[in-house]
C-alpha cells in the first residue's frame, strides 16, 4: 500500500518499471493488434491453470501464464492436424526470449503445451 502513494518519479525506478519496456519491445514485434482474445469458456483451449491470458490470430497464439509457484499451461485444441508450429518462451522480467522449438500438432488438432520454464511468469506464443 505504501508503494502506491510514491511519486511516479520514484516508482518509475521500480524492477516493473523496467520490465514494462521488456513488454513494449515484444510487442512491437509482432502486429499486437490483431490478436483477438480467446475467452475462458471456448472450447479452443484447455487451461491447467486459471492464471492466464491467451489472445490469437489464425497463425499466432499469444498465452501469459502467470500462475507463481506453477509449472501447468494447457492445450490449445482446434489447430490443423499434423502440422508443425514453433513454440517460443518470453521471459517479461528479463526480455530474454528462449531458442524456438518446433512441435507437430497431433492427429486430432490439438496442441498440447510444454510446462513453463520455472515457476514465474512467462508468455509463450505459438506460430503456426
Amino acid at each position: 500500500v505504501e508503494d502506491k502513494a510514491k511519486p511516479w518519479s520514484e516508482s518509475i525506478e521500480y524492477p516493473s518499471a523496467h520490465q514494462m519496456g521488456y513488454l513494449r519491445s515484444y510487442l512491437e514485434s509482432f502486429d499486437w493488434w490483431n490478436l483477438v482474445p480467446v475467452l475462458s469458456d471456448e472450447p479452443s483451449f484447455y487451461a491447467e491453470s486459471a492464471a492466464y491470458f491467451y489472445a490469437r490470430t489464425d497463425k499466432r497464439h499469444v498465452l501469459y501464464f502467470f500462475a507463481k509457484n506453477e509449472l501447468s499451461t494447457g492445450t490449445i485444441k482446434d489447430m490443423d492436424p499434423d502440422s508443425e508450429v514453433e513454440l517460443e518462451w518470453f521471459n517479461p522480467r528479463t526480455g530474454e526470449t528462449a531458442p524456438a522449438v518446433k512441435m507437430t500438432v497431433s492427429a486430432d488438432g490439438s496442441l498440447k503445451l510444454p510446462q513453463k520454464p520455472d515457476t514465474e511468469d512467462w508468455t509463450l506464443t505459438v506460430i503456426a
